[in-house]
């Protein structure tokens, strides 16, 4: 009896060990990715563990929105901030504090928290994003080129051309730390549509170094000749028409103490860290579908911390976004936006380049950014067209309600050699 059971007990354990190496397609084990793979929909679920789970589903049948979707993957290629912040960060590191309401005392420049810990972990990744590196200044002047389409219709392309100015916390173009600054603002921000129907439509915010007070922004509306002011706190409705928050713009542009934070862990994840192609001639004349990757911009491997971010507002139409912030540059690779139900509702993805900066320094910028509505069947994406200016030395009082008209904004780009 003894030695059936043995042999018994030895059949069963050798049909298990067969079946680990029998195990099917779908079930597969997860895959440390290498350089070289090519992933697509019949081996994701070998890979899915590198991913967010909204992920999945553009592998398999592109949610129905867009083909499926197939990366390639190289080995790691560095994409850090530029010089000059790294040297802020390990010369400031260990001087800011949190203060009890959540807000910074100490910080001057660079990473708030180079290498966060708790108590209070979350939050201090927010800050971190918060003020990633960016340059002093930037200008996507030639604009990013966008492509849009709501499920069923048809798809439309166009152009928007973004400056942005920071008013303090700067490390390389003078003066620095901070400009003169009777506001007391943070950055301020100029979003130009050359949209046919939106052409010459500008948005101007002005977002506070007050990690309490709301911004404030404007639109000139070129039908009207009139700069109107906007409801600045709805941050979390539709920016003209789209799927797209202004909440969400870059994966999370939201005023941290607006939101908590809870640390959900760390994770390594595939991702869009080195671009090579830019808009211009590749997208020229439209394109009639989604594209994250192609060839010539293979997925890394990165380090990720993953936290939650729910609004304090009960009224705010989401439940909670995850973001997935990188630990060599904290700006979101993926953001996923949940309803109050707690169901999937967005997904938003980045990809970044290396820019040389007026300065002669490098470092990482965005380059690409797309999200989905899966509710609407709604997606937006935005790729660099061609050439981003950084640290170029905008003047930063055209940033003022009073020049948002068309001929003063044509004057402003003019006297940039833009």
């Amino acid at each position: 009896m003894r030695l059936k059971l043995n042999c018994r007990f030895s059949l069963f354990l050798f049909l298990g060990v067969v079946s680990l190496f029998c195990i099917s397609p779908g079930t597969a084990f997860s895959a440390e990715p290498q350089p070289g793979d090519v992933i697509n929909g019949s081996n994701i679920q070998q890979y899915m563990d590198y991913f967010p789970k909204f992920m999945e589903k553009f592998f398999t049948d592109g949610w129905e929105i867009c083909d499926p979707v197939t990366v390639h993957v190289k080995g790691h290629t560095d994409n850090l901030p530029a010089a000059s912040f790294l040297r802020a960060t390990k010369k400031n590191a260990g001087k800011t504090k949190l203060n009890p309401d959540g807000s910074l005392s100490g910080y001057l420049t660079g990473t708030p928290f180079p290498d966060p810990k708790e108590p209070n972990k979350a939050l201090k990744l927010a800050w971190n994003c918060y003020y990633r590196w960016r340059g002093d200044d930037f200008a996507y002047h030639l604009g990013f080129w966008s492509l849009s389409q709501r499920k069923g219709g048809r798809s439309t392309n166009s152009r928007t051309k973004i400056d942005y100015v920071y008013f303090t916390h700067r490390t390389a173009r003078d003066p620095k730390p901070n400009l003169p600054n009777p506001r007391k603002l943070h950055f301020a921000m100029l979003f130009e549509s050359t949209t046919p129907q939106g052409r010459g439509m500008v948005n101007l915010t002005w977002r506070y170094e007050d990690a309490l007070k709301q911004d404030d922004m404007w639109v000139y509306i070129p039908t009207l000749r009139r700069t109107m002011r906007m409801v600045s706190s709805e941050r979390g409705n539709p920016i003209r028409g789209s799927a797209l928050t202004w909440d969400d713009v870059y994966g999370f542009d939201g005023k941290i103490l607006m939101f908590t934070y809870e640390m959900v862990g760390e994770q390594t994840m595939l991702g869009l860290f080195n671009m090579q192609s830019r808009a211009v001639g590749k997208y020229e004349g439209g394109i009639k579908q989604p594209l994250i990757a192609g060839p010539d911009d293979p997925f890394e491997l990165r380090d990720v911390y993953i936290i939650n971010a729910k609004s304090v507002d009960p009224r705010y139409p989401e439940e909670k976004k995850v973001l997935f912030l990188p630990k060599d540059h904290f700006y979101p690779i993926y953001t996923a936006v949940y309803d109050k139900q707690g169901q999937l509702w967005k997904g938003l993805n980045n990809g970044f380049f290396r820019q040389q900066t007026q300065q002669g320094e490098d470092g990482c910028v965005l380059g690409y950014s797309g999200m989905a509505d899966f509710k609407t069947g709604f997606w937006t994406q935005n790729h660099l067209a061609e050439e981003l200016l950084v640290n170029y030395g905008v003047d930063h009082s055209f940033f003022d309600p009073s020049m948002l008209n068309k001929e003063i904004m044509v004057d402003v780009i003019s006297e940039l050699g833009l």
